[in-house]
């Protein structure tokens, strides 16, 4: 049975650990990169040309989707609501209005940023116990053994 020592599956699931969390990341920068964004004008122009059927707000961002199926992410005036009626008579797009989620705005933020504070301080706490402990630790040089003296063994003793 092959043994692996403890320090290298600390190791191997810190590297496997921030693996994920950088793929997580890298998702979510490029999922941004993938949407387009568009100013209101566009919205309000696009929809005057049946190009836009549906609008997805949320506060004051709002996510268009148009005759294609891409979506593009538009930032939105505080009186859009005046709009929307516009746009929902005239240009006939279905416009869904939720209230903003401020509290899923900082779970966002503040998820990784507590997953790398835990990494942090874990990765911290295991290399301190390392340091306090054990023979064969960077800080035990003024630390001796016990020895132990067998019975059966003559003392030795030097003459001159």
């Amino acid at each position: 049975m092959i043994r692996v020592p403890r320090s290298s599956l600390f190791y191997f699931a810190l590297v496997l650990v921030l693996g994920v969390v950088f793929w997580i990341t890298w998702t979510g920068i490029e999922s941004q990169n993938k949407s387009s964004d568009w100013t209101y004008s566009d919205l309000i122009n696009k929809a005057g040309d049946h190009q836009v059927k549906a609008l997805d707000v949320k506060g004051t961002d709002g996510t268009a989707t148009d005759a294609s199926g891409a979506k593009h992410n538009v930032h939105l005036p505080d009186t859009f609501e005046a709009t929307a009626n516009d746009l929902i008579k005239n240009d006939q797009v279905a416009v869904t209005i939720e209230g903003a989620n401020s509290s899923a705005y900082w779970l966002q933020v503040l998820v990784p940023n507590l997953i790398l504070l835990l990494l942090i301080g874990g990765f911290m706490y295991y290399i301190l116990r390392q340091t306090q402990s054990g023979n064969n630790q960077a800080m035990s040089f003024g630390r001796s053994r016990a020895r132990m003296i067998a019975g059966d063994k003559p003392a030795v003793t030097f003459s001159d």
